[in-house]
């Protein structure tokens, strides 16, 4: 009995060397896009043994300025870019991943980095795969890559482990994620990121037209934040709106008075509250 499991537990280890060779070996990247999110990630695999083979950009100023960081070479034409590359990072804007993709045409795997679209947006290509850091990258601000989670999609098995192991050399909190549900987290992430940094755009403009100090506001947004490691965001939730009072409101209200987009955020995120505590 004991000989009949040799063949599965044979195959299990070959599985597990293959896949170990896999994560400890040269993986080569190619960027199409010098953006944000290109430039981050090539920051971050630059600190690895990940070999950066060149960029691409229409903005050619900005390929030149990243190639320059990063020194490697600057592919003017995208028909001119080499075909020996593991994966080729595509950094570019949504509504151009089909287009753009559809223009290379390389062995290699073709990873997008949108939260958004589907893995099939990529075109003319026989290894695809999604590369999305689940994180908002300022231009001029350094992120711990370490702490970012990076959902990843692929269209086979392998691709799926050559992502991964380049992924894990910058991150430590990877999770297979389909495209389905990928949309669903970049809708949530609006929310928690785009939605509430306008809120603070807006407290901002509300106090400089008075004179006064917005940072004084900063702990108390660190704060909003930290608890959130304890508590839920229903149950950390405060203010006049979850306490139902209405008079404190209406005075707010009534100090937003000539700001009229002010006042209506207020309202709608007001009643917003009131429904969830109802709950």
């Amino acid at each position: 009995m004991i000989f009949s499991f040799l063949p599965t537990l044979t195959c299990f280890y070959c599985f597990y060397l293959s896949l170990n060779e896999r994560k400890n070996e040269l993986i080569s990247v190619f960027f199409i896009g010098s953006g944000r999110i290109a430039a981050h990630l090539a920051d971050a695999f630059s600190k690895t043994d990940i070999e950066l083979k060149g960029v691409h950009s229409k903005t050619l100023t900005h390929a030149q300025a990243f190639a320059d960081k990063f020194q490697i070479p600057n592919f003017e034409d995208i028909h001119q870019i080499p075909n020996n590359v593991d994966v080729y990072i595509l950094a570019v804007n949504d509504d151009q991943i089909e287009l753009v993709s559809s223009l290379i045409n390389v062995n290699g795997i073709v990873a997008h980095c949108s939260g958004l679209k589907d893995l099939n947006s990529i075109k003319n290509s026989e290894n695809k795969a999604v590369i999305w850091p689940l994180q908002s990258f300022s231009k001029d601000k350094k992120v711990n890559f370490k702490e970012i989670p990076i959902l990843l999609e692929a269209n086979s098995d392998e691709n799926y482990r050559i992502i991964e192991a380049l992924s894990e050399r910058i991150s430590h909190k990877l999770i297979e994620c389909s495209s389905e549900k990928r949309r669903f987290y970049h809708l949530a992430a609006v929310f928690v990121n785009n939605f509430s940094n306008h809120l603070f755009v807006q407290a901002e403009e509300i106090l400089s037209h008075q004179n006064l100090d917005y940072k004084l506001l900063l702990p108390l947004m660190k704060e909003s934040i930290e608890k959130l490691n304890f508590l839920s965001p229903k149950d950390a939730q405060t203010g006049p709106a979850s306490r139902g009072d209405e008079s404190t409101m209406a005075n707010h209200l009534n100090l937003l008075s000539e700001n009229k987009t002010a006042k209506e955020i207020y309202t709608l995120l007001s009643h917003s509250i009131q429904n969830h505590q109802n709950k």
